[in-house]
């Protein structure tokens, strides 16, 4: 079986002038079907370039992303661009991704 989601030795330096600074450095995963997958780490530790380069926002320097065979991803970005104050995060994504709420799924921990 091939992954959902594979990154295989995924590098991204972000340069700005002469400054470079490694995001992510040889970084490996696979996320089968059916697994959920949390990215913990501290400010700055490259959660967000991982989210970006799967969603094609951000091209990755080093290394190969692979996205399995009718892998949809919804991503709702962290910089809120068109969040609406109004709206409750659940009506925000739920408007933003419509058919991802083709059924109701409740998790309570």
């Amino acid at each position: 079986m091939s992954a959902f989601v594979s990154f295989e030795q995924v590098g991204k330096i972000y340069k700005t002038g002469e400054l470079e600074i490694e995001a992510l450095h040889d970084v490996n995963f696979e996320i089968e079907q059916g697994e959920f997958c949390v990215i913990v780490g501290a400010s700055g530790a490259g959660k967000t370039t991982i989210l970006k380069i799967i969603n094609n926002l951000l091209p990755a320097d080093a290394g190969t992303v692979t996205l399995g065979s009718n892998v949809y991803i919804g991503y709702y970005d962290q910089e809120h661009a068109v969040l609406h104050m109004e709206k409750t995060i659940f009506e925000e994504i739920s408007d933003a991704y419509p058919s991802c709420f083709s059924s109701i799924f409740i998790y309570r921990g």
